[in-house]
């Protein structure tokens, strides 16, 4: 699991810590990564939260906008295992 977003990685360090997570998250300084997952909203230009779970092959198996259910994430990469 890792998370990537376009803020520093000091505000990623930050944000682990106060948050207690121990997974990496990226930084996207130039929105690379928002651009092809089509992750920005044009209008207010901000990040959207939005979760992937993407299979060794490269495929995308999940994805939802907004905070995820996890039990469904678990499930589909679950259901992705038994092909």
């Amino acid at each position: 699991m890792l998370a990537i977003n376009p803020a520093s990685i000091e505000d990623h360090r930050a944000f682990a810590n106060q948050r207690g997570l121990n997974f990496p998250i990226l930084a996207d300084r130039g929105g690379e990564v928002t651009r092809a997952y089509r992750c920005r909203m044009p209008l207010l230009g901000m990040v959207r939260r939005t979760v992937y779970a993407i299979d060794p092959d490269g495929r995308v198996i999940f994805a939802e906008r907004g905070q995820a259910d996890l039990k469904k994430v678990l499930a589909a990469i679950k259901e992705r295992s038994h092909d």
